[in-house]
């Protein structure tokens, strides 16, 4: 699953429960070492950083 837009941003426990009721196991989310420097260009002079992050989602169906 691949997800590009924070329009459609869910919480990590909400994720979590979301792919583990589709079936998933052995869900990892873990943010991404770059994930600040990501998300800072994504709206100028904002703190989005600060409650956005990048994550890599790894599971298994």
């Amino acid at each position: 699953m691949i997800s590009g837009c924070i329009g459609g941003a869910a919480q990590i426990n909400e994720l979590d429960r979301m792919l583990a009721a589709a079936g998933f196991v052995e869900i990892r989310m873990e943010a991404r070492e770059d994930s600040a420097e990501l998300v800072s260009g994504w709206v100028r002079g904002n703190t989005t950083a600060s409650y956005i992050a990048s994550f890599i989602i790894e599971a298994k169906h």
